[in-house]
């Protein structure tokens, strides 16, 4: 039998989850290490890892979700159709990507328990990874506004901020985002030991491709060009 949803402050939380998660998605990157291209689009499975990530919040009972856009928007934007998902444009995201983040939060409706920001190029991230990070977020250690997964050392995406730091963040001066908030407050960040190194495999490089390859048995490829 299906779980019922829990209300907090005034959003659902999905199934499994013990607080109500919205989600900002980072897609404005230029992919320049990439050639140039859209990370999110890369397939696994035949299936942009867009698709994967859109599957494994929507499993995980996270949303409502709102996408940011920069380059590429039209690529990804026309990936995005069909979803129930917010579009948000940075129009300079060469210039300000920092920007990005809160552009992404301010189109957020009011009510949620936190906001998991995620990025587009984690290609195995799945439902179970979100519930335990959601888990993690609602454990969190007194005083923390935020909670970074790693794994074997390194720092990971998503990450989770809470509505005080989600408010933050929304009130620093352009050009600033995330990466200004973390290291202005270290202490209230919870630094989360991840059960998975998914958390931590991305794509930046041709290199990380056949890296990942190596790990996961199972290689990404671009679309067919039309």
């Amino acid at each position: 039998m299906a779980q019922p949803a829990r209300q907090h402050g005034g959003v659902q939380a999905g199934p499994g989850l013990s607080v109500a998660l919205a989600a900002v998605l980072l897609l404005a990157g230029a992919g320049a290490r990439l050639g140039h291209r859209p990370k999110c689009l890369l397939r696994r499975g035949g299936t942009p890892l867009l698709h994967h990530l859109l599957r494994a919040l929507q499993t995980a009972g996270v949303g409502p979700v709102v996408a940011v856009l920069g380059h590429h928007a039209a690529a990804i934007g026309a990936a995005l159709d069909g979803w129930p998902v917010t579009r948000v444009l940075n129009p300079d995201p060469q210039a300000a990507p920092a920007d990005s983040l809160r552009l992404g939060l301010a189109a957020l409706p009011p009510g949620h328990g936190g906001v998991l920001v995620a990025l587009g190029d984690h290609p195995w991230i799945d439902a179970a990874d979100l519930r335990a990070l959601a888990q993690a977020y609602a454990q969190r250690p007194p005083g923390t506004d935020c909670v970074l997964p790693s794994h074997g050392g390194q720092p990971g995406h998503p990450r989770v901020f809470s509505p005080r730091a989600c408010a933050e963040i929304c009130a620093l001066p352009a050009g600033a985002g995330g990466p200004q908030w973390l290291a202005q407050h270290p202490a209230r960040v919870h630094h989360w030991p991840a059960p998975t190194p998914h958390f931590v495999w991305d794509v930046d490089t041709p290199a990380d491709l056949d890296r990942l390859a190596g790990l996961s048995s199972e290689r990404l490829d671009w679309p067919t060009p039309p």
